[in-house]
């Protein structure tokens, strides 16, 4: 499928907000009940309709089931997804804080340019907490 068509293809699917299914079976019960006819180039033309019929009716359906299924795993994404992120959020318990008596392990972290190498509990040794961070 070259780009156009499927640009093409994906600017109609942006269109179809619900398929009308009701439509479709009435278009299908007129082709049914249509009387047959004498004449075999109408016969033939009839027969091709009902066919395309049966596939429109067919392609209906299938777009109608996968765009209801799709709406339900957006749905279940996002809501997959706002559970990770608040999952994700890792905070400290009320009683404790942020300081560097609290940590246990060496914090090194090695330097490549164009960052320096760092020891965090040095760091942590001569850092204040400024003014406007303070818990009143």
């Amino acid at each position: 499928m070259n780009l156009e068509n499927k640009e093409l293809l994906a600017t109609k699917m942006k269109e179809v907000n619900a398929i009308n299914l009701q439509q479709i079976k009435s278009m299908q019960n007129a082709i049914d009940s249509m009387r047959p006819s004498s004449d075999s180039v109408v016969r033939t033309l009839a027969g091709i309709i009902k066919e395309q019929s049966n596939i429109i009716a067919g392609l209906s359906l299938t777009i109608d089931a996968i765009l209801s299924n799709q709406q339900e795993h957006d749905k279940q994404l996002r809501k997959a997804l706002y559970h990770i992120a608040k999952g994700n959020e890792v905070t400290l318990p009320a009683e404790h804080v942020f300081e560097r008596k609290n940590f246990t392990k060496s914090w090194k972290f090695n330097g490549f340019p164009p960052f320096k190498n760092a020891n965090m509990i040095e760091l942590f040794e001569n850092w204040t907490q400024p003014s406007r961070g303070t818990q009143k």
